[in-house]
């Protein structure tokens, strides 16, 4: 997968170097979750790394029955996996996330 057809997933991350001030915390989750898709696109066994933390993300997301949640809009599951993992992390569980990710991270009203 090409930089730019990962970055158009990317609410707050745009390939820069630096974070803003502001949405940090959510830069910094895009930013590491293409660093692993990247990762974990070559053969080797940094990318088979990054393909097992993204694989236990998911398993983690879709054991607490969030296969389904917001299936049709535009944010990957496995980077939707990755703000869960950090959410929950945090303290947070599935329904508590799912009201972040709405109001929080993709931003509806």
């Amino acid at each position: 997968m090409k930089d730019q057809s990962i970055l158009q997933f990317c609410r707050y991350y745009h390939g820069e170097n630096i974070p803003p001030t502001k949405d940090k915390s959510f830069w910094g989750y895009e930013q590491k979750w293409v660093e692993l898709t990247k990762l974990a696109s070559k053969d080797n066994q940094q990318g088979r790394n990054a393909n097992s933390m993204l694989d236990e993300y998911l398993d983690d997301y879709l054991r607490d029955g969030l296969g389904r949640f917001r299936e049709q809009d535009d944010t990957p599951v496995f980077l939707k996996a990755l703000l869960y993992s950090r959410f929950k992390h945090f303290g947070g569980d599935a329904d508590a996330f799912k009201d972040w990710y709405k109001h929080e991270y993709y931003k509806e009203s």
